[in-house]
């Protein structure tokens, strides 16, 4: 056919050739979607991932729409490259965007000493809790071996009977699954933690969930200090991610009555957790030291809530010699982050009814705290001294006038045990105790919850309170196993239905209320719950004012002191001791 029509005759027509279609060539976007929406100047980096502008966007979003610059070959050989933490690099302010599988095989450390025999390895001097950790075996770390660690990625703790198979799924089991937006954007890519949606579903629990609760009674109205000073590092920490999601797996696994030794997921996360931490710490301590007092703060606190006092200690001690490493409490050089060493430390002793443990470089550890001339009404505690009393400020707490008599009366015999003024005998103070006590029995029988009216349930609790709390200084008895566990059983029913939103309004009393309480509390879903409510409440407090929050709690961790030194000096007086008798006192 082409040779036929190529022989036709001409007739003098030409053929004129089609014109050239004119292509354009399409510019590729140099600006990503979010800072065309923004109009602001894309800072794309050379490392590739999200621009500049939005790995500092809080919430996290998808940074697309850009052409990605061509990455560069990585010069670093294998044996010292960290897939976890670019730590090499690190400064306050920056994150890796890469990081292992939570599920990968226990290798050898990547940063052995004979990879770096120049850098000084702290690892082994800092934690006990945390350098028993080897990656070669996680198991030294807990109190008695777990055969389902190594198994975690086969089971599955959750209410669904069978495993998840989509590609991107968590590699070990999975309590019950928790939405959210970060779960459908997914921008994990910024944060060195895996890239899946259940990190993604974990790590929004965690700062919707999670962070409230860790700052506010009843979980709203996050203060502005934590939003001002903890919540950016947290962002851009290179250990927190982990950490928080480690958190969120525990507080799930909490609310499903299931223990944290016994949750295969939140092992699997902690031992990460313990092996990316040890990477890090055989940096400079002199460079990392901030950082990693601030992760390691965190699982003593994870521990204290959802875990056990067996893993607790562990780290405590850690801290104690990460704080001599650092120069002492002077040498943290952050305020925020020394009042939360020492509230934490009191909360501590006056929930397991110790010694303090974290403040042996602390120069104020023997003072008192400053509190100030005059504070919110709403923050007195009956452990602290106070312009007003309670009688007088009873409309503004919404008190009836017996239940500020009798925080009245409770302030009064706090103080002559912890003020230093008042030099009160022993004897005296059992006396004044013992009358309080009887004065306490004699009042009205104990109510019922079903249509009490709020102000009621109050003074119930307050009354309940004050018994075990006089009872205890006139017999100079141990608050540990003070309440029984009906007494206990019947104060949790009643500050239940109090409701969390009433006792956010009067925190200072609320935490008295729970810091006689804690010390008898177990291990168990009501004990963490009372001993996390008090960590709280405590902090809640902190966060409008750190040293009234420490005095209260030192004040009452100093009335457990005082017991405990005159118990020692055998100075009960049996007359009392018969006396007070009818609260509890046969578990002595």
């Amino acid at each position: 056919m082409l040779a036929g029509r190529a022989s036709l005759p001409d007739f003098g027509m030409q053929q004129t050739p089609a014109p050239a279609v004119k292509r354009t060539r399409r510019r590729e976007a140099k600006s990503c979607t979010e800072c065309r929406r923004r109009k602001q100047k894309c800072n794309p980096r050379k490392e590739g991932g999200p621009c500049g502008n939005c790995l500092r966007r809080y919430p996290p979003v998808a940074c697309v729409g850009r052409a990605e610059l061509p990455k560069k070959p990585n010069p670093t050989s294998g044996k010292d490259f960290d897939p976890t933490l670019n730590i090499e690099g690190y400064s306050p302010g920056t994150s890796s965007s890469s990081a292992p599988e939570l599920g990968e095989p226990r290798s050898q450390s990547l940063f052995s000493d004979s990879d770096h025999p120049h850098t000084p390895n702290h690892a082994a001097s800092i934690s006990p809790a945390i350098s028993a950790i080897t990656d070669q075996s996680v198991y030294s770390y807990f109190s008695k071996p777990h055969s389902d660690l190594e198994r975690s990625s086969e089971i599955i703790l959750s209410s669904n009977p069978s495993p998840a198979h989509s590609p991107d799924e968590s590699p070990y089991g999975s309590p019950k699954m928790f939405g959210g937006i970060l779960t459908s954007i997914n921008t994990l890519y910024s944060l060195p933690i895996r890239q899946t949606s259940r990190n993604a579903e974990l790590l929004h629990f965690f700062h919707s969930y999670v962070v409230p609760n860790l700052v506010s009674i009843d979980g709203q109205n996050v203060p502005p200090l934590f939003l001002r000073e903890m919540l950016p590092w947290m962002i851009q920490s290179p250990l927190m991610p982990n950490i928080a999601i480690m958190m969120a797996s525990a507080t799930q696994s909490s609310e499903q009555e299931l223990m944290v030794k016994k949750s295969s997921e939140t092992l699997s996360i902690q031992s990460h957790v313990f092996k990316i931490i040890n990477q890090f710490l055989k940096r400079d301590f002199s460079e990392v030291g901030g950082e990693a007092l601030r992760a390691v703060i965190h699982l003593a606190i994870s521990e204290f809530f959802w875990g056990s006092s067996e893993m607790l200690w562990p780290h405590v001690k850690g801290l104690n010699q990460m704080i001599k490493l650092r120069g002492g409490y002077t040498g943290m050089k952050d305020p925020v982050l020394e009042s939360v060493f020492v509230l934490t430390d009191y909360e501590l002793a006056c929930c397991f009814e110790r010694d303090l443990s974290m403040q042996e470089l602390n120069p104020t550890r023997d003072m008192d705290p400053p509190i100030p001339p005059s504070y919110a009404e709403a923050l007195k505690c009956p452990l602290i001294t106070s312009p007003t009393t309670y009688k007088q400020t009873r409309e503004s707490l919404n008190l009836n006038t017996a239940a500020a008599e009798i925080l009245d009366d409770v302030r009064f015999l706090t103080l002559s045990i912890t003020s230093p003024e008042t030099q009160t005998s022993t004897s005296k103070i059992q006396s004044t105790a013992s009358w309080l006590h009887k004065q306490l029995e004699e009042g009205p029988a104990p109510i019922g919850i079903s249509n009490t009216p709020e102000a009621e349930l109050i003074l119930e609790v307050i009354c309940i309170t004050a018994l075990i709390y006089t009872n205890c200084i006139a017999t100079l008895r141990p608050f540990t196993n003070a309440y029984t566990p009906t007494q206990l059983l019947s104060l949790l029913d009643k500050i239940s239905a109090v409701g969390s939103l009433r006792w956010k309004n009067i925190p200072g009393i609320f935490l008295w209320i729970l810091l006689v309480a804690c010390p008898s509390a177990g291990n168990d879903l009501q004990g963490r719950f009372l001993k996390k409510k008090m960590a709280v409440t405590g902090m809640t407090i902190g966060m409008e004012d750190f040293g009234l929050s420490i005095g209260c709690l030192r004040a009452f961790w100093k009335v457990q002191r005082w017991i405990a030194r005159e118990r020692e000096r055998d100075l009960i007086d049996p007359m009392i001791l018969g006396e007070c008798g009818n609260t509890a006192t046969e578990e002595v």
